[in-house]
């Protein structure tokens, strides 16, 4: 039987690259339908669910079970390979078509249509050149392009979660009666990753000099995944009350969902606070993040929104 499906988008990576992959699929389609495959690239899950799935998605969102065989995910893998990596030798270029010309014919025989895998080039912004027949997106598109597309915008700041545990429920509560700044410190993975690299303390000190300027909020809660470590990384102003969220019984969807609750944003070099500031319920609120994305690495071509402010690492 064939496949009914145009656009398909692979997930891969955790929450917030996954959400990013969704926003690309649905601005290629031009707010219309769309099937995300659960199973081909193996994203991120939580007790079996992959992570996207436990938000409540519209109508033109379905989810598509099929799985992969190994050489599929390799062939898949080097597609994005290629794509992420530049091009400029005659060899690299030769060798990209060649296993994109068998990805799609493999692809194409699976689905019983002709199928083209397009695979983004870098990790953020890129055309995205759909053919006729299926078109399965296989890539990271790290970029505001794709959420902030008003075609895509509202339907993203829709999703909410398919259950609230009581535990989110009396955090949200919490987070109303306080009106926080959400600061987020990821380390953890990046202590091991010197392409990406941790954000460092000046960056935390010179946001909350920012918003100090603005007068906002000064309860602060610290998103982390080393709560032993915060005092080492942010040392707020003394008028400032901390509260420090680590292992806090929720998933990752829920986290993401708390975070939307924020009066202001300092977010890290990570997608997962990148969305929590994007699908704010705070209309028009402060979102600093940092520049460059990565230490070692590209930046992703348009991850900052224009209305977002930028703080330079690499200045003092």
């Amino acid at each position: 039987m064939k496949s009914k499906w145009n656009i398909g988008v692979l997930l891969k990576g955790g929450l917030g690259n996954q959400l990013f992959q969704i926003a690309a699929g649905l601005h290629s389609s031009n707010g219309g339908s769309i099937e995300i495959f659960s199973n081909i690239t193996l994203p991120r899950n939580t007790a079996g669910v992959v992570d996207a799935l436990y938000f409540k998605w519209p109508g033109e969102v379905t989810e598509n079970r099929r799985k992969s065989s190994k050489l599929e995910k390799k062939l898949l893998a080097l597609n994005l390979k290629y794509g992420i990596r530049e091009k400029s030798l005659p060899e690299k270029l030769f060798v990209s078509r060649i296993v994109g010309v068998i990805t799609d014919l493999m692809f194409s025989l699976k689905f019983r249509a002709p199928t083209h895998v397009v695979s983004g080039e870098g990790v953020g912004f890129c055309e995205i050149n759909l053919k006729t027949g299926h078109n399965l997106l296989n890539g990271y598109f790290q970029a505001h392009q794709y959420p902030f597309d008003p075609a895509v915008y509202n339907r993203l700041r829709e999703i909410r979660l398919v259950n609230e545990s009581s535990t989110l429920i009396r955090w949200i509560e919490k987070a109303r009666l306080e009106n926080p700044i959400f600061i987020h410190l990821r380390l953890g993975d990046y202590k091991n990753e010197s392409g990406i690299g941790v954000i460092p303390t000046k960056y935390y000190e010179k946001a909350l000099r920012e918003l100090e300027l603005k007068g906002v909020s000064r309860n602060i809660w610290i998103f982390t995944d080393e709560a032993e470590s915060v005092h080492g990384y942010i040392q707020p102003p003394s008028e400032f009350k901390i509260t420090v969220i680590g292992e806090n019984g929720l998933n990752p969807a829920e986290t993401l969902e708390l975070m939307r609750h924020g009066s202001a944003y300092v977010i890290a070099n990570s997608t997962f606070s990148w969305w929590g500031a994007f699908l704010s319920y705070r209309s028009g609120c402060p979102k600093i993040m940092p520049t460059p994305w990565f230490q070692n690495m590209p930046s992703p071509v348009g991850i900052k929104p224009p209305d977002w402010i930028e703080i330079d690492l690499l200045k003092d």
